[in-house]
């Protein structure tokens, strides 16, 4: 696909979705979604090449490489605690849905239900990395709620335990590594054409607010973007590795 093409499709999918949240979320965190649509734009340009790149990144932040028995324990935890997160879900939508059905608010009640699913997920992250090698008591016992399980003991005493541990793990080592992992990921994609895309879906963005349509700030947004790499890009700055799809 030629390059062109790439920066329209990239600029028009960030421009819809972040003039489309510009649009739908309090207008007070209408930027929210212009930061949303920069970023789609700068990722989705060339995901070949951030898939390329991720394991480079991860090599150069860390020399530690799973091996079988992480694989296993992350699978057991992962089951175990999804049975957990699947309670808290549904008993939170039980006792959450007379209210917004009474209100009317029904956009709140699926971000609650969303954000306590993903809460649930990152503790359930934590517990993993944050737990000590493979610890063989908390992998039976999560193991074994798939069949019959001791649910006081698996709630009231490993929860809480493992929950700390990986609460503990990603605040002193998961966030200072995701942030180096980040930081290599960002130096290896970075092109000027990514920030072209970025900058160009975000005025996207905000003339999709403006003017009241998501889909008219994409259209505007996408046209400004070729026309910008067509023009400045290949034929003013001459910025190598620029070529034109029009000859």
């Amino acid at each position: 696909m030629h390059r062109t093409v790439r920066i329209l499709l990239a600029v028009l999918a960030g421009a819809f979705i972040g003039g489309t949240i510009a649009l739908e979320v309090n207008r007070m965190f209408w930027w929210v979604g212009v930061l949303i649509g920069g970023s789609i734009a700068y990722l989705v340009y060339d995901l070949k090449e951030i898939a390329l790149a991720i394991p480079r990144a991860w090599r150069r932040t860390t020399s530690w490489q799973p091996d079988r028995e992480w694989w296993k324990a992350l699978r057991n935890y992962t089951l175990g605690e999804f049975n957990l997160v699947a309670i808290i879900c549904i008993g939170f939508a039980l006792i959450s849905f007379p209210i917004f059905a009474l209100t009317g608010n029904w956009k709140a009640h699926i971000a609650l239900l969303l954000a306590t699913f993903l809460a649930g997920c990152f503790i359930s992250c934590g517990m993993v990395l944050g737990s000590s090698s493979y610890d063989t008591r908390g992998i039976i016992i999560l193991t074994s709620a798939q069949g019959a399980p001791n649910f006081l003991y698996l709630y009231l005493v490993l929860l809480p335990e493992y929950s700390a541990l990986g609460i503990k793990w990603l605040l002193l080592k998961g966030i200072p590594l995701g942030a180096k992992f980040f930081k290599y990921l960002f130096l290896i994609i970075h092109s000027e054409f990514r920030l072209l895309c970025a900058v160009d879906a975000a005025i996207g963005v905000v003339i999709g607010f403006l003017g009241g349509s998501a889909l008219i700030g994409a259209v505007v947004g996408g046209l400004f973007a070729v026309l910008n790499y067509e023009i400045l890009s290949v034929r003013v700055f001459k910025i190598q590795g620029a070529d034109s799809l029009f000859g």
